[in-house]
């Protein structure tokens, strides 16, 4: 089970799981809960660079609505969660144990830019 204190936010509503060099991105329960089922994932490419808060990829809910999914860190694409790309409904039930791509980060220091959990749920609040 992910302990949601060890997790890094984006006021995007993606976090980011820390192992190493390397970040699990997913979305958070919050972000479920406001957009609704999700049944549709459009997902980037193994290989590819993206800088932090820039578009990877789309999802759609069951309700046809489309919202981006934005990378909250600087890094490079080194794994697709192959269980939530083949069955994207997964998400619907533990969206924080289920990560979406697994990225080798370009600079841990970008992690300081992102919300720990009491600011999180200060931001959610609002």
């Amino acid at each position: 089970m992910v302990n949601l204190n060890e997790l890094y936010y984006s006021g995007t509503h993606e976090y980011v799981r820390l192992e190493g060099e390397y970040g699990y991105v997913g979305l958070t329960d919050y972000a479920h809960n406001i957009i609704g089922e999700v049944d549709h994932l459009a997902l980037p490419e193994v290989g590819k660079e993206f800088e932090a808060g820039e578009k990877i990829g789309m999802l759609t809910t069951k309700s046809n609505i489309s919202t981006a999914l934005t990378l909250p860190i600087s890094g490079v694409v080194v794994a697709i969660n192959k269980d939530v790309e083949s069955k994207p409904s997964l998400l619907n039930d533990a969206t924080s144990e289920n990560w979406i791509v697994k990225v080798a980060l370009i600079d841990e220091a970008e992690l300081d830019n992102l919300m720990d959990i009491e600011e999180y749920k200060e931001k959610i609040a609002q």
